[in-house]
């Protein structure tokens, strides 16, 4: 008998953006107390796993508080937009 169960993602709601050269401002107002900035246009999020390299394209997720990054190629395989 086989122990491998099969698993679907809880769906949670979080808040995202996507940092791009226009959101740069607002993620610097909004975040922060979790960014510093390196090599002029690099930002290194503040974790409790650590620093973060954040690239053009990425995307911080907060989520109950908590502030987290994803690549811009992944984000929209885990996530879909909520129109409101």
């Amino acid at each position: 008998m086989s122990h491998i169960k099969t698993y679907v993602r809880n769906p949670i709601m979080i808040k995202a953006i996507q940092y791009t050269n226009a959101s740069k401002d607002e993620i610097l107002d909004i975040y922060n107390n979790h960014i510093c900035i390196k090599n002029r246009n690099l930002y290194v999020i503040s974790q409790s796993e650590g620093e973060v390299k954040l690239r053009i394209g990425d995307y911080l997720i907060d989520y109950n508080g908590e502030i987290f990054t994803c690549k811009k190629d992944l984000f929209p395989k885990l996530y879909s937009e909520i129109y409101w």
